[in-house]
């Protein structure tokens, strides 16, 4: 999904790739080397170029979210795009309207 928004953004929008900025949320625990690793691959950027931001540990949660093929979340987002938030919303709320479920 992330690679989608990433395309729709980049060719329809006409945002340069070097202007997105990548953040992983992992819990702490986690393996984190291995986040970015996947994360850089995936995205196909340098690894210095992922930031991240760690959840603390809470032993008392019920998270199943562990194992090796735990990655943590990808956060994308373009600084200064206030004038694109507003249109996206608009957009929505037009589709919302238009397919008569809102």
């Amino acid at each position: 999904m992330i690679l989608l928004m990433r395309k729709w953004l980049c060719e329809y929008r006409g945002i340069e790739k070097e202007d997105i900025v990548y953040a992983v949320q992992i819990h702490e625990k986690a393996d984190i080397e291995s986040a970015l690793r996947y994360w850089a691959s995936m995205l196909g950027v340098p690894q210095r170029h992922l930031r991240t931001y760690l959840k603390r540990h809470n032993p008392s949660t019920w998270r199943k979210n562990i194992g090796k093929n735990y990655y943590g979340t990808m956060r994308m987002y373009i600084p200064r795009s206030t004038l694109l938030n507003y249109r996206i919303a608009g957009w929505i709320e037009t589709l919302v309207k238009h397919c008569g479920v809102g």
